[in-house]
């Protein structure tokens, strides 16, 4: 499987897919991680406190 037919760092053609879940450039060591996970965050500010919710998702 392909997402790119370039590297989208240095343009090479010289890349792989090890695991089919990250692309891995030989040439100049870009990385990119294909993830479609969804996730959801919230930041709330009063004063000076500051609340962080967050969730990834729900079955």
């Amino acid at each position: 499987m392909s997402f790119f037919k370039f590297c989208p760092s240095c343009a090479s053609t010289h890349f792989m897919f090890p695991d089919n879940c990250r692309f891995l450039c030989d040439d100049c060591g870009f990385t990119y991680y294909h993830s479609i996970a969804a996730a959801v965050a919230i930041i709330f500010t009063f004063e000076d406190k500051v609340f962080v919710y967050s969730k990834k998702y729900q079955y």
